[in-house]
């Protein structure tokens, strides 16, 4: 699930790469045959460009909510949990072995 999730995350970008690259080169070739002018091409290309960037900003969005989603459904220890636990551990470690030393003395 999580390999298909960033396979589509990857293709969305790889898509977003593309279209602008695209976008570029037809109004470029529309300027060069006097459709419309730089000014308009440079403006459209910007406007497609800044769609496409807040599309994809929802997009990532929307995948890094679905994710959340999926690990707390799943109920995976987070790694900070783990972190937060091996702490504890080693404290009550050093808190007993500071006690038995003390009922040995």
């Amino acid at each position: 699930m999580l390999d298909f999730l960033r396979k589509a995350f990857l293709a969305g970008l790889g898509t977003m790469v593309v279209t602008r690259d695209k976008v570029k080169e037809i109004m470029e070739r529309l300027e060069k045959e006097g459709k419309i002018t730089l000014e308009e091409a440079d403006k459209f290309t910007k406007e497609i460009v800044e769609a496409g960037e807040k599309e994809y900003e929802n997009y990532k969005d929307e995948i890094q909510r679905a994710l959340s989603k999926m690990m707390e459904s799943l109920d995976i220890v987070k790694r900070k949990e783990i972190e937060e636990l091996v702490l504890k551990v080693s404290k009550l470690e050093e808190r007993l072995d500071r006690l038995e030393k003390k009922d040995k003395e």
